[in-house]
């Protein structure tokens, strides 16, 4: 594939993803996943408070 060509199929995508409401649905996505996450993370930390000898938040977030 040449440049042109990549080019060309990324305008395409582009235009059919804001063609059929995609910024609207991605936006709904992300807060979505926002709000979901910010509960089990506030639970979490108060776990991690109770348990203070069990690293729970470096086991859910890998550190």
């Amino acid at each position: 594939m040449t440049a042109r060509q990549v080019a060309g199929a990324f305008w395409a995508a582009l235009i059919r993803f804001d063609a059929e409401y995609g910024w609207s649905r991605s936006s709904h996505i992300t807060l979505s996943m926002m709000l979901a996450l910010f509960p089990f993370t506030i639970f979490a930390l108060s776990l991690s408070q109770d348990f203070s000898t069990l690293d729970i938040v470096g086991f859910i977030y890998g550190t």
